[in-house]
């Protein structure tokens, strides 16, 4: 009798859990923040959103019970471990833990050569993630001053392609806000700024803190009036919605939400107009003066520092400037740095053209050294080899013959040598 009691309550049991499998099968999908959730569904969730709680979700919330409770524990805390680290936080967290600020600092000098202030940067970068990782208030925005070609886009780029590989959550995101333009006039809206960051959905998501960095390349020519044909200066529009953006909060628009509070911005630019400014009220043109400002003209200093005062006399809002701590200048740079700018920017013109050797002169190096010293900078050092190397490379094609590699000796910008040799053949004599 008891023995028939028991089997029938085991019955019972089997169809109860055999009823609750069924359930959620058929039913809809929902939130893995519903009371109630399948195993498959909370995965499924995991996959597509990536922001689950898995915390929140207790074993007795289940629909059904498992036969190995144990083994189901130990595969849901593998599991919670797998989710924690894809997590943004816990990236940030294992990459401070691991790296020291000397490590982060030769990766990205590597490519960043010569300034010493990108230290100065990579510090503020370093503080940022900090922040971020132990839930500190964020004051990290910065303004990169530095004419064209002397590492301000590299520092980016550097910067996107070393995160790729430390931190892959972390988002390193650039944008041209000269074409950033007011509602009505032809150009990008301000959420274009903002764009990988942008969260669909309700308030809900645009309330979760969001981090990453964002660079706002050209920053300077927002600071400069431009008139409409009305006599508004539309810049003035474009840096109050850039504050909006920058001060923190909530930050809505057609393409998303987001809270830019522990968002970090870098505004990049050559401020090259704010110091002619400077310079023409330091050299005013009188009479009798006109060769000696013409002089002065030539030579200006385009790695003069700019600073806060200088950026609100020409232009710039007070409550927008203020809204950057930092303001760090550029250097320029010292003849060894150029050098291996050079040096480095010629191995890879070799690789492309799959030189055996390209060698470069004293007389070549001393032109592109002048040439990085100019307005533009290192910028122009690759396409100047570039160029003369491809018009020297087609010549050479036409002479070509088996087994043999090119080498190109560059003497001077006009005086360029090239020659085939065997692969193993020794090319001192003629070098």
């Amino acid at each position: 009798m008891i023995e028939n009691e028991n089997k029938s309550k085991k019955k019972s049991i089997d169809e109860v859990e055999e009823s609750g499998r069924k359930a959620a099968e058929a039913a809809p999908k929902r939130s893995p923040r519903d009371n109630k959730v399948s195993e498959d569904e909370l995965w499924e969730f995991i996959k597509e959103d990536g922001e689950m709680p898995f915390e929140d979700i207790e074993d007795d919330r289940l629909p059904f019970s498992f036969d190995n409770k144990e083994g189901y524990k130990e595969s849901r805390v593998r599991r919670m471990e797998s989710y924690r680290k894809k997590r943004l936080e816990y990236q940030i967290q294992e990459w401070l833990k691991h790296t020291s600020f000397s490590e982060f600092y030769v990766a990205i000098e590597a490519r960043v050569m010569g300034q010493k202030n990108l230290r100065i940067v990579l510090g503020n970068v370093y503080n940022y993630l900090y922040n971020v990782a132990n839930n500190l208030p964020v004051r990290n925005n910065m303004i990169l001053s530095a004419p064209s070609g002397c590492g301000k886009t590299e520092t980016y780029r550097a910067l996107r392609d070393y995160f790729k590989e430390e931190i892959p959550k972390l988002k390193i995101h650039i944008c041209d806000v000269s074409q950033v333009t007011v509602t009505g006039f032809r150009g990008n809206e301000p959420s274009t700024i903002l764009l990988p960051f942008l969260k669909k959905g309700g308030m809900q998501n645009a309330e979760e803190d969001t981090f990453g960095i964002v660079f706002m390349d050209e920053f300077d020519k927002k600071l400069m009036p431009i008139y409409s044909s009305s006599g508004d200066n539309v810049n003035r529009e474009v840096q109050a919605n850039l504050l909006t953006i920058i001060e923190g909060g909530i930050f809505t628009s057609k393409e998303g939400n987001v809270n830019t509070e522990k968002l970090m911005f870098v505004g990049l630019g050559s401020f090259d107009e704010f110091r002619e400014n400077t310079e023409q009220s330091e050299n005013p043109i009188g009479l009798g003066k006109l060769d000696e400002w013409e002089k002065c003209s030539e030579q200006k200093d385009h790695y003069r520092s700019i600073d806060r005062e200088s950026m609100v006399e020409a232009g710039g809002s007070n409550e927008l400037i203020g809204r950057f701590p930092y303001i760090v200048s550029y250097d320029r740079l010292e003849e060894d740095a150029i050098r291996r700018i050079i040096l480095k920017s010629a191995s890879e013109v070799e690789k492309c053209f799959d030189l055996k050797k390209l060698v470069l002169k004293e007389g070549m190096m001393d032109y592109l050294i002048k040439q990085a010293n100019s307005k533009f900078g290192c910028r122009q050092i690759e396409n100047t080899i570039r160029n003369i190397v491809l018009e020297n490379y087609t010549d050479a094609l036409f002479k070509k013959e088996e087994n043999k590699e090119l080498t190109i000796y560059l003497d001077g910008p006009d005086k360029v040598r090239t020659r085939w040799t065997r692969i193993k053949e020794d090319e001192e004599e003629f070098a």
